[in-house]
């Protein structure tokens, strides 16, 4: 998976200190930029000071782990050794834990499950614990994006192989969708149904897919409920890579003509139930590639319908239909 630019993070770390924590103290903000540097890269202590001051170096070194040591121990001294951090490297732990959080919960590496996330944002809990009197606003932030988290991990999410208790409102996502949780929601089955699909129906390696959410069942919809569109790139054997709108769309078309000039695939997706969704698969290929004789006559159909159904901690996949173009 291709990982965001390392100037990411620092720089949201720095925004949220300046813009949510209102703090405007240069040291602090400068040690916000740098705080994984010595952690992550080849820069030494010795050079912080040398280009911005033993100030912000006193600060970096008290948010550095240590990486001679075991992972486990080091997730452990954070807790451990937080409370005892000055204001400003409290501040700034709050912004990595702020960011990190909301990572865990939006774009997950893929190989964590849903217990994984959890247990992240347990750690992280325990540690902005620490941090507690340090700058009200970013806490409240905290707990606003862990809360938030922690509802839609809870609804929509696998947890440990299971599925969320069937209960009363079952047709919830069917009947009264909640946007903000279907899109997650979807989001996380994705790369799942995706590798349900037979070896034939994959994307081919090195093409473009788009992914339009939806938030009624099909056999529902009278007008457009499209409430999400996202757009990936795709190579062999690995997971689905997140591509911004315009990237997409640059590396996709041909700038002077709008012609699409490399394959693309597209899927929709459409919540039926809890660990049940409808999968609409679109592809700018013969169908006949894809089915041979399983397709019939109806060759010039330009995709297939799936039922997409989590039995056990695994998707299973039903062909409903072939897709007209």
């Amino acid at each position: 998976m291709i990982r965001p630019p390392y100037i990411n993070h620092p720089l949201e770390v720095a925004s949220l200190l300046a813009n949510v924590g209102g703090i405007a103290d240069v040291a602090t903000l400068v040690a916000a930029l740098l705080h994984d540097t010595v952690e992550d890269t080849s820069a030494s202590p010795e050079e912080l000071e040398r280009e911005f001051g033993p100030e912000v170096r006193r600060i970096v070194a008290e948010v550095t782990d240590d990486k001679s040591l075991e992972k486990l121990e080091r997730k452990q001294l954070q807790i451990k050794h937080t409370p005892a951090l000055s204001i400003p490297a409290k501040q700034i732990k709050l912004g990595d834990k702020i960011c990190n959080t909301r990572d865990v919960i939006e774009n997950p590496p893929t190989d964590w499950d849903h217990e994984r996330r959890l247990a992240y944002l347990d750690w992280a809990e325990k540690v902005v614990a620490g941090c507690r009197g340090a700058n009200g606003p970013l806490e409240r932030h905290f707990d606003q994006v862990v809360a938030e988290g922690r509802e839609a991990l809870a609804c929509w999410v696998e947890a440990a192989g299971t599925t969320v208790p069937p209960g009363d409102d079952d047709a919830r996502m069917a009947t009264d969708p909640d946007d903000s949780r279907i899109v997650p929601a979807a989001l996380a089955a994705l790369p799942g149904i995706v590798a349900a699909l037979g070896p034939k129906e994959q994307p081919a390696g090195g093409s473009w897919v788009a992914v339009t959410i939806k938030g009624r069942p099909t056999d529902q919809v009278g007008e457009s409920t499209d409430i999400h569109r996202c757009w990936y790139t795709w190579h062999h054997d690995a997971p689905l890579e997140p591509l911004g709108e315009a990237e997409y769309m640059e590396l996709t078309r041909d700038a002077e003509t709008g012609v699409i000039k490399v394959p693309v695939w597209a899927f929709d997706l459409t919540p039926v139930a809890d660990d049940e969704w409808r999968l609409g698969y679109w592809f700018a290929a013969p169908l006949r590639m894809w089915l041979g004789e399983k397709a019939g006559d109806r060759v010039k159909g330009q995709g297939l319908g799936y039922l997409a159904r989590r039995k056990d901690g695994a998707w299973e996949l039903e062909l409903e239909d072939i897709l007209a173009g």
